[in-house]
């Protein structure tokens, strides 16, 4: 009989990838997954990562000795916070002695099996090891009587699916273990907190629909993931897999079989929805082949219409398939409003952040075009921190030299006449440049050497935060920031599986005028991914390798060079 080791940190992680073979692969204990057909684990021992878990355990240490300094119960021991805990014996005595605001660190919380019963989980195949909570404090809340609530320490600056599931099954288990014990302390089942990387104070969220999910997963779904053969659990791949320890191996069956999972942006929901084929479930489709045969029937479009993220999408998956199986680029039936045909100024931007710290380290433009305005045909500027502390001056630097490129045109074109004057745009190739970027200029906002020049930028690129100013630009700028992979997606279906990384689309779409090549080494580059890699500046920080700075600067050059050479190239498909 198979047995599994589950816990609540496990099921997080689940529901962040949404991958059945990620839980399965991961329940089976080690011993075991040989025997079973389960690949090795890849462990990631990266700089980066091994940064991630020491901020982690800093911010633990700095949350509890410093901000809830003598209002937390703290496990006798030496060594670091997060290797002690208290025994099961202690957590439940210490449990009804806690006065109000006072909290419990890392207690032991045992998982009963009445409490796997009560979901029809067998306790001899659905293990569960006890559960540790970082904090379970006791609340004071609207005068009503006091609750133990769960918190939980991230050293993330953002809340995830992840945070919010192990949190709510901590409470779930804590609850039904008082309940069990005859202990008289209720336990907040409306709300948990999460405390993330630099917060004041946790962050709550409802516990209502988390609940709800999760009983739905115990009654449901789990039994089935762990007992059908192995080759029958479902998985795809997302640019989330990355980080999990078998992703090399489900990469490489996605190449092998020809895997749907290789069209790009698409969702694990879709992928779930091909497999199960409602409109025919005994006609599951799994690869390029299939989909292919699928959408040559008539009824194919009709059938999608039932999916979100497919309805409407079948010219577009037939020209995906018809490109990943040919090795052509195909052009879409679409136009782009928002890249010019032509501009006299390009300029193009790149923005890359630490996931540690979460500042942001590396920013580069580059000024193509425009001798008549600066009497040089091009300019590049890029501005990497040489440590942690330096981030707010290149963000200064950047700011500047962002500002002098769009003044100059402005100067220009100051009192001429439309046809004299000379147009100007900027580009980022990915989202998540976007998105830092918007990031930046609120930043900006707040640093009084930057402010004024963050303003004028604001009006200009029109960000969300223009709508909640008292100020408002007296003209719009239709589109003055272009996403080139928004607008590649929008245009032309590639021969580039899984993601659409730069180094893959320069070589899809070479410029006839300036076909670049850029390197996808792994120091700087993920699979699954255009941002850049932080081992560079990690060791540059932290790792006595200065040196590693320019290292950056050199790829950030690199990666604006190579997005002027992919512009140029959709421009001459489209």
């Amino acid at each position: 009989m198979s047995r599994f080791n589950l816990s609540p940190s496990l099921i997080g992680w689940f529901f962040y990838h949404d991958c059945e073979r990620y839980l399965r692969y991961n329940a089976t204990p080690e011993h075991e997954r040989a025997k079973a057909g389960i690949p090795a684990a890849v462990i990631d021992r990266s700089p980066t990562t091994q940064a991630l878990l020491d901020a982690g355990i800093r911010w633990e240490e700095e949350v509890v000795r410093t901000k809830i300094a003598g209002r937390v119960r703290i496990p006798e021991g030496t060594g670091p916070l997060s290797d002690r805990s208290f025994s099961i014996e202690e957590t439940f005595d210490i449990l009804p002695q806690l006065s109000p605001n006072e909290a419990i660190y890392q207690s032991t919380i045992p998982v009963s099996v009445h409490f796997l019963r009560s979901y029809g989980l067998d306790p001899e195949i659905h293990r569960f090891a006890p559960c540790r909570p970082d904090l379970i404090r006791l609340e004071m809340r609207d005068g009503r009587e006091p609750l133990l609530s769960v918190i939980d320490i991230k050293a993330s600056k953002d809340l995830s699916v992840s945070h919010r599931i192990q949190a709510t099954l901590y409470a779930m288990i804590l609850d039904h273990a008082l309940t069990l014990l005859g202990i008289d302390r209720p336990v907040d089942m409306e709300r948990a907190a999460i405390w993330l990387y630099g917060a004041g104070e946790p962050g709550s969220f409802g516990l209502h629909l988390n609940v709800r999910v999760l009983e739905d997963f115990f009654r449901h779904r789990l039994r089935g993931i762990l007992a059908c053969p192995l080759e029958d659990v479902p998985w795809h791949i997302t640019p989330r897999c990355e980080y999990c320890e078998f992703y090399p191996h489900c990469r490489e069956a996605a190449e092998a079989s020809a895997s749907v999972s290789q069209i790009p942006g698409l969702s694990a929901v879709a992928r779930r929805y091909l497999r199960e084929a409602p409109w025919s479930p005994r006609k599951s489709i799994d690869t390029l082949s299939d989909l292919e045969r699928f959408l040559a029937i008539p009824e194919s479009d009709d059938h999608l219409k039932n999916c979100g993220s497919l309805a409407g999408q079948g010219d577009r998956l037939r020209a995906t398939v018809r490109a990943l199986q040919t090795g052509e680029a195909v052009l879409h039936a679409e136009t782009s409003l928002a890249l010019p045909i032509h501009e006299d100024i390009g300029i193009l931007l790149t923005l890359q952040k630490d996931p540690v710290s979460d500042r942001i380290y590396a920013l580069g433009l580059r000024r193509f075009k425009g001798e008549a305005v600066y009497g040089t045909p091009s300019r590049e500027a890029v501005f990497v921190a040489e440590t942690p502390g330096d981030c707010a001056r290149v963000r200064r630097e950047f700011f500047r030299a962002l500002t002098a490129e769009l003044e100059a045109v402005h100067d220009h074109n100051k009192g001429r006449d439309w046809e004299s004057q000379r147009s100007v745009q900027t580009y980022v190739y990915d989202a998540y440049e976007e998105e830092l970027f918007i990031r930046l200029l609120q930043d900006a906002l707040e640093d009084p050497a930057t402010a004024e020049d963050a303003l004028r930028l604001r009006f200009y690129y029109q960000d969300p935060g223009v709508i909640q100013g008292s100020s408002h630009p007296a003209t719009g700028v239709s589109f003055p920031l272009v996403v080139l992979t928004r607008e590649i997606r929008r245009l032309l279906a590639l021969p580039v599986p899984f993601a659409l990384r730069l180094p893959d689309v320069l070589a899809a779409i070479p410029s006839s005028r300036f076909a670049y090549q850029l390197d996808p080494g792994s120091l700087f580059w993920y699979e699954q991914s255009n941002a850049l890699r932080s081992d560079a500046i990690i060791m540059a920080w932290h790792g006595g390798r200065p040196e590693a700075a320019d290292w950056v600067r050199h790829e950030i050059s690199r990666r604006l060079l190579a997005a002027g050479s992919a512009l140029d190239g959709l421009r001459e498909r489209v």
